[in-house]
């Protein structure tokens, strides 16, 4: 009996042990979050420049976006890093992680890779933060009907908005333009530098496409 009792004890000891190690675990990582976040936002005032007070305050803000968006509190903070970079102020660039959050869990991937292309289409197209919940809902059906990631999409859009912008041709056309391109089997990568290469002759034509200009009766694309 005793020396059943002393196993029983010794397997006791050993599920404590192990608990015990997996709180301590926990605990360290926790702690490296958040150290982690602090010092990605503290990255994000080099820029911004906030006081200490409004600091905290827009920590607080982002980290409560963490829950709702299911993104991870650091990944949010270098998204915000990416939006204070591309020029926009701290109360406009919550703003705008906020739609890119949410887009980023419906399209799948990060918050940092969704700003990147929500932060190229505003600039590009001289848009306000007001106006990131649209870009992100265009953009977010750009990858639902098209055949790309939005990775694809963020890393492969930036070339062509300034053209685009320049021709008037807006942002749902561009991605009814990738959509369609991409379903027809043409890469992501591929279809960009496509437009980018249509849009850029528009833009600046060649001697033979001005004369076809002309026989249209038009004095440029």
């Amino acid at each position: 009996l005793a020396r059943g009792a002393m196993q029983g004890f010794g397997s006791a000891s050993t599920v404590a042990q192990g608990g015990a190690l997996a709180v301590a675990y926990g605990l360290t990582k926790s702690i490296k979050n958040a150290a982690d976040f602090d010092s990605a936002m503290r990255n994000v005032n080099s820029i911004a420049g906030l006081s200490e007070g409004r600091f905290k305050a827009l920590k607080g803000s982002v980290l409560a976006l963490s829950g709702p968006t299911a993104q991870a509190p650091q990944t949010l903070a270098e998204g915000m890093y990416q939006l204070v970079s591309s020029g926009f102020d701290a109360a406009d660039s919550l703003k705008i992680i906020k739609s890119s959050a949410i887009a980023a869990t419906a399209g799948l991937t990060d918050t940092k890779t969704a700003t990147t292309a929500v932060a190229g289409v505003l600039n590009a197209y001289h848009l306000k933060a007001g106006d990131a919940q649209k870009v992100s809902d265009d953009l977010f059906q750009t990858v639902n009907l098209g055949v790309l990631s939005f990775e694809d999409l963020a890393q492969g859009i930036g070339p062509v908005l300034p053209f685009a912008e320049r021709l008037g041709v807006n942002l749902k056309q561009v991605g009814a333009m990738t959509a369609t391109l991409t379903k027809a089997g043409v890469p992501a990568a591929e279809s960009f530098t496509y437009m980018k290469g249509a849009m850029a002759q528009l833009v600046k034509p060649t001697t033979d496409l001005k004369q076809q200009f002309a026989k249209l009766g038009v004095e440029s694309g």
